[in-house]
């Protein structure tokens, strides 16, 4: 029943972004469980947020994070491509993107 907030899909690479303006804690958690489903997982926060967060938190987990603010989004830590794939679950994303 969980829903991501954004998926991309570049190159064949799925990437989810999990979009919070306060919880980046909450998000890294959603993110991490999109690792199952992304080949790149990253979380977009406003980037007075973005500038508060614990940074080893984010490359601890392999998420990337995304500063968002009116004019921009900037790449403040690049994601790992994740090692915890479910091909069926990426699948069935896959499918319901279209």
């Amino acid at each position: 029943t969980k829903r991501i907030d954004m998926v991309c899909i570049k190159n064949r690479s799925m990437h989810a972004i999990e979009l919070k303006v306060y919880d980046w804690k909450g998000a890294v958690r959603q993110a991490y469980a999109n690792l199952y489903v992304a080949d790149y997982s990253y979380v977009g926060l406003w980037h007075e947020t973005a500038a508060r967060v614990d940074q080893e938190a984010f490359k601890r987990s392999g998420i990337g994070l995304l500063e968002v603010s009116w004019s921009e989004c900037r790449l403040a830590i690049r994601a790992r491509r994740s090692t915890r794939v479910i091909p069926e679950r990426q699948d069935y994303v896959r499918r319901h993107c279209r």
